[in-house]
């Protein structure tokens, strides 16, 4: 198993690429990755480049970026257009949907509907799309 990991798309044109807070904890902290795993690194916009981490210290590590690799990706753009659930619900939604492939998620508002997400919700939902893109494998 590879460990995916989502950048910058800036930072995924680079030739090495540091890694440090969230990130450096999933990886280096629970995935217990070392010096010559390798890690399949991603920028959120289709492309994926093959990593390999060449340093851990306490409190960043350091990926080579290799070559490129498939995206992964559906041919078709899907837009998820939805009445806004439940709070509970919402970001089981955003993760699920991003997890099939769903490319953005619209919130439509009704009259018996629930109040459309806030700018701290939509911070989350983002933060919880990262990290599906993260577990499934996904550009």
């Amino acid at each position: 198993m590879t460990a995916n990991l989502l950048i910058t798309p800036e930072e995924i044109a680079e030739a090495e690429v540091s890694v440090e807070g969230d990130a450096y904890r999933h990886l280096f902290r629970a995935l217990r990755l070392a010096v010559a795993d390798p890690v399949r690194v991603v920028d959120g916009r289709g492309r994926a480049r093959a990593a390999e981490v060449t340093e851990v210290d306490g409190r960043r590590g350091r990926l080579r970026l290799g070559k490129d690799l498939p995206s992964l990706e559906p041919n078709l753009e899907i837009t998820l257009a939805v009445a806004a659930p439940r709070k509970s619900r919402a970001s089981w939604m955003v993760e699920k949907a991003t997890e099939l492939g769903v490319v953005a998620v619209r919130f439509v508002s009704f009259a018996r509907s629930e109040r459309s997400p806030g700018r701290g919700t939509r911070k989350r939902f983002l933060r919880v799309a990262r990290a599906a893109v993260e577990q499934c494998g996904r550009s």
